[in-house]
């Protein structure tokens, strides 16, 4: 069964959890809200160490997932159990996991947070990323969340350097929110002079043209790193492929690329420069 984050909002103000939710898609941004509104709702405040516990699927056996899920609280109370990359458990922690699906703690919410849902039981919370016609509207609602307004043209530019990626992007709100103090308003101007060629935002901008197959704006953002920059930025690329749902294909493709990359930024064959430039080219082509 899927549902949308305003219908698991609605179940939550209800005081739902069910014993499973796996929790999907690209917003990690509204993830982690998600899992905070369940900490709200299932931990009673002092007793989080006995009420709760996280797993990390790359790190955790089914075994170790499925005992805390099943093992009830010193005070009898409700737990709430979190999984994250839940998709990178292996094959036997799957099957372990599914075959608790079939009858699960009652007192327990078990929470798997994937990008791309193989599992075939729960109720999913699809977390899909703001379409390029809906980011406007994104960021906007982001800024009277917090009491201030955003024009257009400053959200548009505010999108335009950072990308879609929503924690990054709510990250530069709050930073413009507070460099906004002393007015209400957010211009073009405040974007231009606050949200500048930090790391975060050069490396979130690139990967984002690269994910629409820009090669000219991601090179043009890629001039913008130092060499350091540029050798971190492949680590960068690499574990955004591992995040996302790529077929096959493009996913063998890709690596491809990256270990190329890798050989040729260890041999010294080419610039930095010219290594990141030919990756980026590879992956937009």
């Amino acid at each position: 069964m899927k549902i949308s984050y305003q219908e698991f909002l609605s179940r939550t103000q209800k005081g739902m959890a069910p014993p499973i939710y796996i929790f999907s898609g690209e917003d990690e941004f509204y993830k982690e809200r998600a899992v905070k509104k369940l900490k709200k709702l299932i931990l009673k405040q002092g007793v989080d160490e006995l009420s709760f516990n996280l797993f990390y699927g790359e790190e955790s056996t089914g075994t170790d997932i499925i005992k805390a899920a099943s093992t009830p609280t010193l005070t009898g109370d409700r737990q709430l159990v979190i999984v994250r990359n839940a998709d990178r458990v292996g094959i036997s922690a799957k099957a372990i996991i599914k075959n608790y699906s079939r009858s699960p703690f009652p007192p327990t919410c078990l929470v798997l947070l994937v990008r791309k849902n193989d599992y075939r039981f729960g109720i999913e919370v699809v977390f899909a990323l703001p379409s390029e016609g809906e980011s406007i509207t994104w960021i906007t609602k982001q800024a009277r969340e917090k009491g201030w307004s955003i024009s257009s043209q400053a959200a548009l530019e505010l999108k335009e350097k950072v990308g879609m990626d929503t924690r990054t992007l709510n990250n530069e709100i709050e930073k413009l929110v507070l460099y906004c103090r002393d007015k209400k308003n957010i211009t073009p101007e405040d974007i231009r002079v606050l949200v500048g060629d930090s790391k975060e935002v050069i490396t979130s901008g690139i990967i984002s043209a690269i994910n629409k197959n820009e090669a000219k704006k991601a090179l043009a953002i890629l001039k913008k790193l130092s060499v350091d920059e540029k050798k971190t930025l492949i680590n960068a690329i690499a574990w955004q492929m591992r995040r996302q749902g790529l077929g096959w294909d493009r996913f063998k493709k890709g690596f491809r690329s990256i270990l190329q990359a890798e050989l040729d930024f260890k041999s010294e064959r080419f610039s930095p420069e010219l290594v990141l430039e030919l990756l980026v080219i590879r992956l937009c082509s």
